[in-house]
């Protein structure tokens, strides 16, 4: 994790993300799904990076961060703060679309798909709009999201790192900056991602966080074990995509607040 150039906002301390690790099975060990026949879609859960509003609750009202850092989903822990770079490597992509309930309703999801002809992606396509109270606001929502591994991390440490509405274009540029290295897998390169502060395109031009990104240096990944590492996750994660659960409403609320009203395409 490196240092950005000091903003003036008081660093706060990143608190330790500790995964259980695991070992290679024994070698007298089959894999076998035997036991797990009931597992589905709602039993797996991987912690999202949200980023932190000047609003969002934990910078506001529990004080757990500073806005512009990076926080677990799951545990609420800063994973980065907003002077750090994180460094990753993206171990799979793929698209969603969600509509949500209105946010004083607090009933979170209302419909998700990750279809790319579905109804939802239709919807979002057409840019179709709703009001909420008095603001029209998007009825359906597109994410852009990579499960990533964190540099120095364990790999049994994965994290979602989505990207829609005010950073659906950055979300973009991830996939721009995967597409033009060539013909190489997604785990295979490293990026990096930091914070930054912008302002909005609306008439309010109110200023919000987003996320920054650029390659890393080296930008591939170096080592053939981490490499193949990588190899094998990345087709564990490809057969349990549609396991992985949408994302909180929290991340919602972050978005909310950072909304510019002209930054997500809805493209398919």
């Amino acid at each position: 994790m490196g240092k950005k150039e000091k903003t003036g906002l008081e660093k706060v301390k990143a608190l330790p993300v500790a995964p259980v690790e695991t070992d290679a099975a024994p070698a007298f060990i089959a894999p076998s799904e035997e036991g797990r026949e009931e597992i589905t879609g709602q039993d797996l859960i991987f912690s999202r990076l949200i980023l932190m509003q000047a609003k969002s609750k934990q910078v506001e009202e529990l004080r757990l961060a500073d806005s512009g850092d990076v926080l677990d989903s799951l545990s609420n822990q800063v994973v980065f703060t907003r002077d750090e770079e994180q460094e990753f490597t993206p171990l799979l992509f793929y698209r969603e679309w969600i509509e949500w309930h209105p946010k004083d309703t607090g009933l979170g999801i209302k419909e998700s798909s990750r279809d790319s002809h579905g109804s939802l992606a239709r919807r979002c396509l057409a840019d179709e709009r709703r009001l909420e109270g008095t603001k029209e606001v998007r009825a359906v929502t597109a994410y852009l999201n990579f499960v990533v591994h964190l540099k120095d991390t364990p790999l049994t440490q994965l994290y979602v790192l989505g990207f829609s509405r005010t950073g659906y274009r950055v979300g973009k540029m991830l996939l721009s900056l995967a597409t033009f290295r060539g013909k190489f897998p997604l785990y295979a390169g490293r990026y990096v991602v930091s914070t930054t502060l912008t302002e909005s395109k609306g008439p309010e031009r109110h200023k919000y966080m987003t996320f920054s990104l650029r390659n890393a240096k080296p930008a591939w990944v170096t080592d053939q074990p981490t490499f193949l590492a990588y190899q094998k996750a990345h087709q564990g994660l490809r057969e349990a995509k549609d396991r992985i659960q949408p994302p909180p409403a929290e991340e919602a609320d972050a978005l909310d607040e950072a909304e510019a009203g002209k930054d997500e395409t809805g493209e398919l």
